[in-house]
């Protein structure tokens, strides 16, 4: 009877988790629908590539705010509830989206819609980290990030034929009636299974910023403790990070459909490149990471440097034939997008992991995510206006000198950082 409950625990889990992908698959397909259609927007109406830019950037700016906000209401109520929230609002948006004609309630939804997005992440660490092991929980947020991944290859093959037979405003309306679905089968099976899994129990960590060390817990400063340790220059490393990896992602299908060799819808499909190799290159930078490298800020440097490459390669492809070669730009632009993912790897996910004695995990995490979309809403909307002013081998210049920048930052960044690394393993 005991090894049936057992099993009967996992697997009411393991449909959890799957809740989870299927929550954050939505969230990317009700998210990334309007920036992966941009340039078939701009071709079926009157409204360029900067004043779109601005719609995403509205998103970006929301997103990335709100998510410390959602992150302590995810602490404070049933986080399943807040997914569900999260649902609702972004169902509603997509739904209303194509309803208006106007940059300024395009902007006024899609900000809206990153207040709900915001609703996803949180709730899910949340959940995830409450029933499984730590070793299951990492292999939970690859599974998730994953989905968020297949959801992007989704919106690349589903959003050429939406906008070349119905018309732009169904890459909206197919993803409302997905995420509308999804709420429905989200909390029903939820409340079914969740009442039949049993919690991971874990050791809590000191609370008030206080340091157990044994005999007593001991008051610190997290200020003093970040700024020795190089977080500013980490958080500029991040929104540099922020701007490639998704202003490539944004606008790398407008650079190929500008060569007037095919259409925006072509451009797109090929784009499905992208998150392919986001994948490929994110498990393999994985692996990399836990084999060769005990310093963040060194994979950072290193990975930057190798985007570098890619984008030096993007660029010469671009001068050298600007209306053809659009496979090896979408390659080169792709493996310049995977790195950018290791980076952020590193950078979001590792990082904070190293402020657990100061009870400062989830602190961190939402602050250096909040930094990365900085750098997105940054790239999203400057990309357009260096785009439209001075054209496409201007805006791969700017993301190879983000490149090199991020280069030096992260030099600059390794010995402070290495230094703090060095008390942290000799206290332990």
């Amino acid at each position: 009877m005991e090894n049936v409950r057992k099993k009967h625990i996992q697997k009411n889990t393991l449909v959890i988790i799957l809740l989870c992908c299927l929550g954050y698959f939505v969230s990317y397909l009700t998210r990334k629908n309007f920036s992966t259609a941009i340039a078939g927007i701009v071709e079926q109406t009157e409204f360029s590539k900067s004043q779109l830019g601005i719609v995403e950037t509205a998103l970006l700016i929301s997103y990335g705010v709100s998510q410390i906000v959602t992150g302590f209401l995810a602490d404070k109520f049933k986080p399943q509830n807040v997914v569900m929230s999260g649902l609702i609002i972004t169902t509603a948006c997509n739904a209303v989206f194509p309803l208006f004609n106007s940059i300024a309630a395009f902007a006024v939804v899609w900000a809206i819609n990153g207040i709900g997005q915001s609703m996803f992440w949180p709730a899910m660490v949340r959940i995830i980290a409450e029933y499984l092991s730590p070793i299951q929980y990492k292999w939970s947020c690859s599974l998730i990030s994953t989905a968020s991944q297949v959801a992007t290859i989704l919106l690349y093959l589903l959003v050429p034929f939406v906008l070349d037979t119905i018309g732009y405003r169904w890459v909206f309306y197919i993803p409302a009636i997905v995420a509308g679905v999804t709420a429905v089968v989200w909390i029903v099976f939820y409340n079914i299974n969740v009442k039949h899994c049993k919690k991971y129990e874990i050791e809590r960590p000191a609370s008030d910023g206080n340091v157990d060390t044994g005999e007593q817990k001991q008051k610190v400063r997290l200020a003093p403790i970040m700024i020795s340790c190089g977080i500013i220059t980490i958080l500029f490393a991040i929104i540099l990070q922020g701007c490639l990896r998704d202003g490539v992602t944004a606008w790398i299908p407008s650079l190929v459909a500008a060569s007037g060799a095919e259409n925006a819808s072509g451009a797109i499909l090929k784009s499905v490149l992208l998150p392919v190799f986001t994948i490929i290159i994110t498990y393999v930078g994985t692996y990399l990471y836990f084999k060769l490298f005990k310093n963040e800020l060194i994979a950072t440097a290193i990975f930057f440097s190798l985007s570098a490459v890619c984008i030096l390669a993007l660029f010469i492809f671009n001068y050298a034939n600007p209306d053809g070669l659009s496979i090896a730009k979408i390659i080169a632009a792709a493996i310049a997008v995977g790195l950018m993912h290791c980076t952020n790897l590193a950078l979001i996910s590792y990082i904070p992991a190293h402020f657990g004695k100061y009870n400062a995990v989830a602190f961190m995490s939402g602050l250096t995510n909040a930094f990365t979309y900085v750098g997105s809403a940054i790239s999203t909307w400057g990309t357009a206006l260096v785009a439209e002013s001075f054209g496409w081998n201007a805006v791969v210049l700017v993301w190879l000198a983000i490149a090199l920048l991020g280069i030096v930052v992260a030099l600059v960044t390794i010995r402070p950082w290495g230094r703090f690394l060095k008390k942290e393993y000799e206290n332990q």
